[in-house]
């Protein structure tokens, strides 16, 4: 094959024929999100506790594909109580949201969401 600028009949794109544009790469985030950004579960606007909560395991199960341990960090995110916590994840349970493996009194339950995403 022969260089288009070696070819005697090549003299270049026509006229008025507009380049091709450069697509622009994405902007990635910065931060660290779970469809809103995880600071956000820091205040008690918009979300209430059991949102907050919610929210924040659903990060940590990399959106509902693993089973995790539910530690202090993860839900400490959500400015919950351990009380309240406790109160919330039994909510979760009853209504079917989550399936929770409890490891004794003070050890972090492992928690796993019920509907996966495809």
């Amino acid at each position: 094959m022969t260089d288009a600028a070696d070819d005697p009949l090549f003299d270049g794109p026509p006229d008025g024929e507009p380049q091709a544009k450069k697509r622009r790469q994405p902007q990635r985030a910065t931060e660290e999100f779970t469809r809103v950004p995880i600071r956000m579960l820091e205040d008690d606007y918009p979300f209430n506790a059991a949102t907050r909560l919610w929210l924040a395991m659903w990060n940590a199960s990399r959106e509902g594909r693993h089973k995790f341990k539910l530690s202090a960090e993860i839900w400490q995110h959500a400015r919950l109580s351990r009380v309240l916590k406790g109160r919330v994840l039994r909510e979760l349970e009853a209504i079917g949201e989550i399936r929770i493996e409890r490891n004794g009194g003070s050890a972090a339950p492992v928690i796993e969401f019920r509907r996966k995403l495809q």
